[in-house]
């Protein structure tokens, strides 16, 4: 599965917070996708590359930044629901293990040049249920 071009029906348990801050410059966002903090504290979808950026909640909002207004969104954090990605997915024996981003609404166990997501708590309907937390991925 590739970085999402749309909403994803997620669903969260145990919402801890409910964070709004600004979206990068150029930068589309959808519900149900992972949230990740750039450089300059703004959200950005994760990218391949973004083990030095900081996942932080799943989007409750998706919306489209332009280069000249940017727009703020909540962002959930908690125990939310995601997809398993194709190149090492989670297994039941991963449990309580970090888990991390292979696009912005699928975990894998693979860390080389991935940001954190959290811990894996659950695999449930064919997918992962990780506690993603800011505190979770410092």
């Amino acid at each position: 599965m590739a970085a999402l071009s749309a909403d994803f029906n997620s669903y969260i348990k145990n919402q801890n917070a409910l964070n709004s801050y600004t979206i990068a410059g150029s930068s589309n966002v959808y519900i149900g996708g992972l949230a990740q903090l750039d450089a300059t504290g703004n959200y950005v979808a994760p990218a391949a590359s973004g083990v030095t950026r900081k996942i932080v909640g799943q989007f409750v909002k998706g919306a489209v930044s332009t280069t000249t207004t940017d727009t703020t969104v909540p962002v959930r954090e908690g125990d939310i629901f995601l997809n398993l990605s194709a190149n090492n997915p989670p297994t039941a024996s991963n449990i309580g293990a970090q888990v991390y981003a292979d696009s912005d609404n699928e975990v894998t166990t693979l860390s080389s040049s991935r940001a954190k997501v959290g811990i894996l708590i659950a695999l449930e309907n064919g997918g992962a249920v990780v506690r993603c937390t800011q505190s979770s991925n410092l």
